[in-house]
């Protein structure tokens, strides 16, 4: 019996050492097919709610490449349009010629385009411009960020599942400039820029999120001329330039120097002028300085205009402080007394922008007695009597 009891023993534990390791194969063939089952399924579901962005799809098929224009998307065969539409309005227009100074209120609708809800939301629309003033952004229920407005839906709760069809509207508002720093204009000219950004997600808890980055709209700013006008009795070192009593005296003479300069940063302009008329009882003494520019006076009309001609852009190197100076008389009248009298009204300067093709005007306020530049001529700008 011992013979046979020892190869017995053998063959049993060599067939029992088999058997467990063809148990252990058999139990994780199993687990690879469970995975291979859920891998197929989890395929089916992508395909039937996102075709071609399949788990095979993304592994082994082409790349596509998404965009939203601005204003509303465009799609052609290599393109994907988006799910959410967004249109931008700048003061109620789609194109519009922007002045230095005004305040541009945007309205930024949206709508689901698609057949099927999408979650999570986010739309920015960023801002890009030299007369923008970002310290002067109302945005309404929506989050001011570096040089952007963002919606998520933390501010607009709609956003955390957008139905198919649904749409609405957003709105900000930003102020701008009447005269652009030289930096910005330099670097970002008379053009302001809005674009929009859009992601969200095609399952409430599953999936990446889609994104696309819209080309900018552009809308052209009307350069932001600016004319200056200064009156002085003194110059700023002190020296004495006008003539005559001051303050000014019932019936008596008094003469003042006016100073005009320009400012422009933005756009070439051409056919640039500065003009103004002279009150009942200032007079032209013919003592002119130009040196930009030809100075003349009319004196039917009694005006005085500054004709430059072309205005360039800001390029880097500053324009003349004075373009041009001229000195006037003043006689005060008793009605007059007690009071600062008028040396320069209906100031305006006045030219033709050659990059958005618009006619500019900028007006000024009188120029009285009261020389506001003029520190040693300060409490002396009320006429007094002889």
């Amino acid at each position: 019996m011992n013979l046979f009891a020892a190869p017995y023993r053998g063959l049993k534990e060599g067939y029992e050492k088999r058997y467990t390791q063809a148990k252990k194969l058999f139990i994780v063939d199993l687990i690879l097919l469970g995975i291979i089952g859920f891998l197929i399924g989890l395929d089916i579901y992508l395909v039937m709610s996102r075709p071609g962005d399949t788990f095979f799809g993304r592994m082994f098929g082409p790349e596509t490449k998404n965009e939203i224009v601005a204003g509303e998307q465009e799609a052609t065969s290599e393109v994907a349009a988006s799910d959410v539409l967004v249109k931008i309005k700048i003061n109620g227009q789609e194109e519009i010629h922007l002045t230095p100074g005004e305040s541009l209120e945007y309205a930024v609708s949206f709508k689901n385009n698609g057949e099927k809800s999408v979650y999570d939301v986010a739309l920015k629309i960023n801002l890009e411009g030299a007369l923008l003033d970002f310290g002067k952004i109302a945005v309404g229920n929506g989050a001011a960020r570096d040089r952007s407005v963002v919606w998520t839906k933390d501010q607009v709760p709609q956003f955390a599942e957008l139905l198919p069809g649904a749409n609405g509207e957003l709105k900000f508002k930003i102020e701008t400039a009447k005269i652009a720093d030289p930096a910005l204009a330099l670097k970002f000219g008379g053009i302001l820029k809005s674009w929009p950004e859009v992601s969200y997600k095609k399952q409430s808890n599953f999936g990446t999120s889609v994104h696309w980055t819209g080309k900018a709209r552009e809308n052209k700013f009307n350069s932001d001329l600016a004319v200056r006008a200064v009156a002085r009795y003194y110059t700023s070192e002190g020296d004495q330039l006008g003539r005559g009593p001051l303050p000014p005296a019932v019936g008596k003479e008094t003469k003042y120097w006016v100073f005009l300069s320009l400012e422009n940063n933005l756009n070439d302009l051409s056919n640039v002028s500065v003009s103004a008329l002279l009150p009942p009882n200032v007079f032209w003494t013919e003592n002119v300085s130009v040196s930009l520019g030809e100075l003349t006076y009319n004196p039917s009309r009694r005006a005085v205009t500054w004709k430059i001609g072309e205005v360039g852009r800001y390029t880097g190197e500053d324009w003349p402080t004075e373009g041009a100076a001229f000195e006037l008389a003043l006689t005060p009248n008793f009605e007059q007394q007690g009071k600062e009298a008028t040396l320069l009204e209906q100031i305006k300067a006045f030219g033709d922008d050659k990059f958005t093709s618009q006619f500019i005007e900028r007006f000024l306020p009188n120029l009285t007695t009261n020389l506001v530049y003029d520190s040693l001529a300060k409490d002396k700008s009320k006429v007094v009597a002889r």
